[in-house]
């Protein structure tokens, strides 16, 4: 997520629930859970891989820049 916390404060719902869920939430993002996701998935074919998760697993994006 791009600039969650930031995107959330601006919307006016900040609040110290929202907070600890956005934690947890920015907690999956590490390259462990990143790599779990990966290999559980990546034979699927409708599941296009951000450049930024790729550079993690290793392999080239789906994801075409234009």
């Amino acid at each position: 997520m791009n600039q969650g916390r930031a995107r959330i404060k601006v919307n006016g719902h900040w609040t110290p629930e929202v907070e600890a869920k956005y934690n947890e939430l920015m907690g999956w993002y590490s390259e462990e859970n990143i790599r779990t996701l990966y290999e559980r998935y990546r034979d699927d074919s409708l599941i296009r891989w951000k450049e930024s998760i790729a550079k993690v697993v290793g392999v080239k994006s789906d994801c075409a820049t234009d």
